[in-house]
């Protein structure tokens, strides 16, 4: 009898180019030189899904299953005897927009996938609602991301918006493309520290694989690199990873029934995706999507008759209206905040959490830099570190400051300083006291 239950694990990134598809690949390879039973459902709405990755032309996807009702068996596809991919690209767009008899057969026909260890997901790139409600639905997930400061502060968003929606497990981090062990370290102690003080939840290092030209030859030759040089270096490092996913303790509360996480996803990104689902905050790209679907409802609306309806209608519209102008008129220009801190990592941290709001600046290293441009200045300060000489310069020229400082720690009055923030934090307060200061001081 086939073993209902398999681990089953959500692989994520929070932007593309980082080599997500071809991790969940090799990751899957390399349990399969174990003799560990693997399906790979490619849920990647991106252009490189494993199928591509293989060279191999899936003849059904899961829009099959849920449209044609082709059983969940007939779709998958043998690729070793231990390893089979279940291609979705073309049908997870579809999973929104079930009915509820579909819904119920779809997810009836995951019953059939059993027998395998385990069972990856390969998700889309970035914070989309299919991702989020994928990685919810598992018990064990992988972030991928590179040593780029983009792919950095994309995986830590990533992390938070999952934390906000409900994510209550730490996930495990790859580094892919890494250089040499100190950049390794360098990275995974700044999303440790970054994802402990501000969202109070752990990550875990599950590895690395080391940049490598072999690489290449994944792509020129539809082999994944566990499979065609599993003793070379990036070959290795995946054995590595695999062998800590293996010895995990405690590996049965991370058994699922496959049936059972379909169905929480499925649900979840129906929800998301129409705009229902209210935990976490709400996106831009779900209140487009209200926007759109309620200005279509009015276009099909026969002629209204009612004027005190079309009143009302007209008076929400302009106040939207008015809203949106207000915000092209704020967004036309950012403000520029200047970050002091003896602390490297803190100081990398902030300007990376606030870079996509504000312009940041690094007060101590910029060169030709003018206090007076700056708007306000982040001040970081560490008891056993002597207070910096511009902070003088910054009280001279009136240029506010918040100040982030130990709980035990009582710092000199400034009549510059705006805002206090005692270290440790949450990521919210921090946004909080910076518009705060910014609004007193315009």
């Amino acid at each position: 009898m086939k073993n209902s239950q398999s681990r089953i694990i959500s692989v994520a990134s929070g932007k593309g180019g980082v080599g997500k598809t071809s991790f969940s690949l090799n990751l899957a390879y390399s349990l399969t030189n174990l003799k560990k039973k693997v399906c790979i459902i490619d849920a990647d709405l991106g252009l490189a899904n494993i199928d591509v990755i293989l060279g191999i032309n899936p003849k059904f996807t899961l829009e099959d299953a849920i449209f044609k009702n082709k059983p969940i068996e007939e779709i998958l596809i043998p690729i070793t005897d231990y390893l089979d991919l279940l291609p979705g690209s073309s049908g997870i767009p579809a999973l929104a927009n079930l009915n509820s008899e579909q819904r119920r057969n779809f997810i009836k026909g995951f019953s059939s996938l059993k027998g395998y260890d385990f069972i990856i997901i390969d998700n889309s790139s970035g914070i989309v609602p299919s991702v989020l409600s994928f990685c919810l639905a598992t018990k064990e997930l992988i972030v991928v991301l590179t040593p780029e400061p983009t792919s950095i502060t994309d995986a830590y968003a990533l992390i938070k918006s999952l934390k906000e929606n409900g994510l209550n497990f730490p996930p495990f981090l790859v580094l892919n493309k890494a250089r040499d062990k100190e950049q390794i370290k360098l990275i995974m102690n700044r999303m440790q520290q970054a994802c402990k003080k501000f969202l109070n939840i752990s990550v875990l290092f599950l590895g690395a694989v080391f940049e490598d030209k072999i690489i290449q030859k994944e792509l020129s030759l539809n082999v994944p690199i566990s499979k065609l040089y599993p003793n070379s270096v990036p070959g290795r490092c995946y054995q590595i990873i695999t062998q800590r996913l293996l010895n995990r303790p405690k590996q049965e509360i991370f058994l699922s029934e496959v049936k059972d996480v379909i169905e929480k996803s499925v649900v979840q990104f129906a929800s998301r995706v129409s705009g229902s689902y209210k935990k976490g905050p709400i996106s831009l790209l779900n209140v487009i999507q209200d926007i759109e679907r309620v200005t279509s409802q009015i276009e099909n609306v026969p002629e209204i008759k009612d004027k005190q309806v079309l009143l009302k209608l007209r008076n929400r519209l302009v106040k939207l209206t008015e809203k949106i102008d207000r915000c092209i008129k704020d967004g036309k220009k950012k403000a520029k905040l200047g970050v002091l801190s003896l602390d490297i990592y803190m100081k990398n941290l902030i300007k990376d959490i606030l870079n996509d709001k504000y312009m940041i600046v690094d007060v101590l290293n910029e060169q030709n830099l003018n206090l007076k441009e700056l708007d306000l200045v982040i001040y970081n300060h560490l008891p056993e570190k002597p207070i910096p000489d511009i902070l003088e310069k910054l009280s001279f020229n009136d240029i506010p400051v918040l100040l982030i400082s130990s709980f035990n720690y009582s710092f000199p009055k400034k009549k510059n300083i705006k805002g206090l923030l005692k270290s440790p934090f949450k990521l919210q307060e921090l946004y909080t006291e910076i518009e705060k200061i910014l609004h007193l001081v315009s």
